[in-house]
């Protein structure tokens, strides 16, 4: 069993309905965790539901959706749509390929995710298996890289493993909440922190409990497609500055 956990603020858009014909066609569970903002046009979609007041204009309010999930999680959001070879990568919990040697690992050959540490070099990867406790699959389009690419220029991430990479203990790498996939519940995210940090820290802490159970963060192919929503860059800038400050301070 898995559930596909989403957050929204706005009407169902075309990947919404996307995510909604796969869930269906492979038996999926479906969870939708509105906001205030988010318009009243959900009728009729099972799974939908909003905030109680204590979460909500915060995207912790996903915890929700954790909450009510089903088996494994898949958690996504709103303007990412599912590619059609995404569940024949869903199933297997070991890698294929591992990585360590360095303090740090970036999944993708070209620009910086959401989360990165600025000139760090990664470690490189070589063949081995490991067990998993979370896979981060990659996302094609706009996918969500920092603000300070964006407002710099610079292309977004790309270049994803070909297979699953996992990170060896003592080896550093981000991961975010656009296409990734727990083994059950996923752990919740932090409200005392801005919205473009919370799963950013999230992953931290979370890749060092891993650590001591033997389990590790798995970097995988493309599993989405985004067509990034509307966002203030400035507003991003601000938000992820207590990233770039957790990345400098662990790694």
């Amino acid at each position: 069993m898995l559930t596909v956990v989403i957050t929204t603020i706005n009407a169902p858009t075309p990947q919404m309905w996307a995510w909604r014909s796969m869930c269906s066609a492979q038996g999926w569970g479906l969870v939708i965790v509105g906001d205030t903002k988010t318009p009243d046009r959900w009728d009729g979609w099972d799974g939908y539901v909003n905030p109680p007041g204590g979460i909500r204009n915060h995207y912790a309010r996903k915890n929700i959706g954790y909450d009510m999930a089903v088996g494994m999680t898949l958690e996504s959001d709103d303007d990412n749509a599912p590619l059609p070879h995404l569940p024949e990568m869903i199933g297997s919990w070991t890698s294929e390929l591992i990585a360590g040697g360095e303090r740090w690992y970036t999944p993708h050959r070209v620009g910086w995710n959401r989360g990165y540490k600025f000139g760090e070099p990664s470690a490189p990867e070589s063949i081995g298996r490991v067990a998993l406790g979370v896979i981060q699959f990659g996302h094609d389009g706009e996918a969500d890289w920092d603000a300070v690419s964006r407002l710099s220029g610079a292309r977004g991430p790309g270049g994803w493993p070909e297979k699953v990479v996992g990170v060896l203990p003592g080896t550093f790498t981000a991961f975010n909440s656009q296409c990734t996939l727990w083994p059950g519940r996923a752990p919740h995210l932090p409200s005392d922190c801005s919205m473009r940090a919370c799963d950013i820290l999230r992953g931290y802490r979370a890749q060092e409990e891993m650590w001591l159970r033997g389990l590790h963060v798995g970097h995988g192919p493309a599993g989405t497609v985004q067509v990034r929503n509307e966002h203030d860059l400035l507003d991003d800038l601000q938000q992820e500055l207590t990233v770039y400050k957790a990345a400098r301070e662990r790694v």
